[in-house]
């Protein structure tokens, strides 16, 4: 990811541009500031561990739909036998059409190389940081590290290593996060973005759905007090856990209205 400016060399300068960054939706610029924070203090705080899967999330959520785009792009070329131009103001008459299956290959390793990058910061440096700190900062890197290894099954041809991969992340998250109250924000949220994957990408819908349903029912029986801002997470999270076991077990398309917390930086 190239800059057009020099980084700053204090840390604490750093998370400041990452939240600038945030700010002006210059994700590339959030992500290469909160990884050059990192490799100089990879204990990170609660807010500099969103900081940092905001910033993975959102750079390569913009490349995940441009991929879903061209995919279809793709499959118009199929049918029809010939390359599609991709339309673009102004382009002559006269101009060769664009190969969508090549260009959708660009982009797929665009994600790849991207969440490869961030899979090696979690783990050569953030997990094994985490084993001497707080168990939520250890399921934190388990989740983002199932979920960056989920976004590369969505797009690869070849998959299996990430498959194994989020399958064993999501899996340890959710062992993990029952040391949690029911209630705790980052709980639900490894029970959604797992329960997503399950259904998404293993096409596993009874697994998909008991995960989601314990999550939904341990959360509603809890008594738990918690303060306004993880109130709001948290039922943000119930509510997505509810509308995505009614999608499910009423046999709604996968692709139609599922939700999951992908696109949030974390808790």
């Amino acid at each position: 990811m190239a800059l057009y400016f020099k980084l700053p060399d204090q840390r604490d300068s750093l998370v400041v541009m990452a939240m600038a960054a945030e700010q002006a939706e210059r994700w590339s610029e959030m992500a290469v500031s909160m990884t050059q924070a990192i490799k100089l203090g990879p204990e990170l705080t609660s807010d500099e561990r969103n900081l940092f899967a905001v910033a993975c999330h959102n750079i390569l959520t913009q490349r995940r739909a441009s991929w879903r785009v061209l995919s279809s792009l793709e499959q118009v070329e199929l049918r029809s036998q010939q390359p599609r131009a991709v339309p673009a103001p102004g382009a002559p008459r006269t101009a060769q059409p664009i190969d969508a299956r090549q260009y959708r290959r660009i982009v797929q390793q665009e994600v790849l190389d991207l969440a490869n990058g961030f899979l090696g910061t979690i783990d050569r440096v953030l997990l094994p940081d985490s084993s001497s700190n707080s168990l939520e900062s250890k399921l934190f890197y388990l989740k983002l590290k199932g979920d960056l290894h989920r976004y590369c099954c969505e797009v690869s041809d070849v998959a299996e290593d990430h498959r194994e991969s989020a399958t064993e992340s999501y899996n340890r998250a959710l062992e993990l996060s029952t040391t949690l109250k029911p209630l705790s924000p980052l709980r639900l949220s490894v029970a959604v973005n797992a329960s997503v994957y399950f259904f998404e990408v293993l096409k596993a819908p009874d697994r998909a759905c008991q995960i989601a349903r314990q999550a939904f029912e341990d959360a509603v029986n809890d008594d738990d007090t918690l303060d306004d801002t993880s109130r709001k997470e948290s039922a943000v999270s119930m509510q997505i856990l509810r509308e995505n076991i009614y999608l499910w077990t009423q046999g709604a398309d996968s692709t139609g209205g599922l939700v999951n917390l992908a696109s949030s930086g974390g808790d």
